[in-house]
């Protein structure tokens, strides 16, 4: 078994600190005469982080978008269930009466229907929401931290990767919610600090 996800990990903490102390880019080859550069190791790190899998135990979800899914009694393509669902995909409402929710187009901040009815076709992401409650720039920070101690190894990182949580939960709720980037690595606290001040509760 290889460790090549962590090894990309810590090459792009490695190049993100010397881009950012250098100020030139640290990804770098030369071959046969020509020189090839990428720039940009801290967006690069940012989107790696967001394709990393996250363990079933560390995506939440809250008791509003479990009772919303539950009344739109929705079927798609991937069953009954609301963790097989993400982003563009599209569901079909089964509900006997017309259900009261907010829907969003893409990161507006103004709903443009408040009712779905029996029957109607809808985008998951249109209603519910995939919010990274420990944000990536938490994350990286950690990383970058551990590089700065010269203490980057396969250890160190998987522990600051096994913070990483992501929680389900209604697009209307997401649009409460003021803090999100300087939040805490720990979970407890933001559920605590960001998610309770707003009633958002997970469900146990």
């Amino acid at each position: 078994m290889t460790n090549d996800v962590l090894d990309v990990i810590i090459y792009f903490v490695k190049s993100y600190r010397n881009e950012t102390k250098e100020n030139k880019p640290n990804i770098q080859s030369n071959f046969k005469g020509k020189k090839y550069h990428i720039w940009n190791a801290d967006y690069l790190l940012n989107q790696i982080l967001r394709q990393i899998s996250i363990p079933e135990n560390h995506i939440l979800l809250s008791e509003a978008a479990k009772e919303k899914w539950e009344q739109l009694n929705p079927s798609g393509k991937k069953g009954s269930l609301i963790t097989n669902y993400y982003y563009h995909e599209k569901l079909k409402a089964q509900c006997n009466e017309p259900v009261k929710v907010k829907c969003y187009k893409g990161a507006e901040t103004k709903e443009y229907k408040t009712e779905i009815k029996n029957g109607e076709v809808f985008i998951f992401r249109d209603v519910f929401h995939y919010e990274h409650t420990i944000p990536i720039s938490a994350i990286i920070k950690e990383l970058l931290k551990l590089d700065e101690k010269n203490n980057l190894n396969y250890d160190s990182v998987s522990c600051v990767l096994n913070k990483m949580y992501i929680c389900r939960m209604l697009k209307e709720e997401d649009r409460k919610i003021d803090e999100k980037y300087n939040r805490s690595i720990e979970l407890e606290e933001v559920l605590e600090k960001v998610y309770k001040p707003k009633q958002i509760y997970i469900v146990k």
